[in-house]
């Protein structure tokens, strides 16, 4: 089985959590011989962070485009309206226009997202998700209006692809 795993989002300056998570699993798979391959699918920004599964011949990394502003471009109506509907069709269209989609169905069978969100909501292949990190349903308070608000639709949108 190919085994994509989601690094797209992953920030490869942060220090917390969620990376440490993140490289505990990844080491997890290195030293456990099975018969699956693994993709991982990151932006060329981070693919650095990815170089020690190189070691192993199962690890594939695959960069996947990333634009910023064309995403940001898309989302801003969503946002404003608070709509996930809107926020669904613009991201599945991000992903359209970008070829992510397309890449990440090719390259495997199934698509593990350890960062909370998916990143590609039209896939036809199963996902998996890792829900890890809700603080924003029991402390709002922590997060800004702004993060609140794309938390709730974002995290909402994940939890039903």
């Amino acid at each position: 089985m190919r085994i994509g795993i989601d690094c797209t989002s992953v920030d490869h300056s942060y220090r917390g959590g969620g990376n440490t998570f993140l490289v505990g699993i990844l080491n997890g798979l290195l030293n456990n011989n099975n018969d699956h391959s693994y993709v991982i699918f990151c932006n060329n920004i981070n693919q650095c962070f990815f170089d020690f599964t190189k070691k192993d011949k199962r690890f594939e990394i695959v960069v996947l485009f990333k634009n910023e502003l064309l995403r940001k471009s898309l989302i801003i109506i969503p946002f404003i309206f608070n709509s996930k509907f809107l926020w669904k069709t613009a991201i599945n269209l991000y992903n359209e226009i970008s070829g992510n989609r397309k890449k990440v169905e090719s390259c495997c069978d199934i698509l593990y997202t350890p960062t909370t969100l998916l990143n590609i909501y039209k896939l036809n292949i199963p996902k998996i998700l890792s829900m890890h990190d809700i603080l924003h349903y029991h402390y709002p308070e922590f997060f800004s209006y702004k993060e609140n608000r794309v938390r709730k639709i974002t995290f909402d949108l994940s939890t039903h692809y």
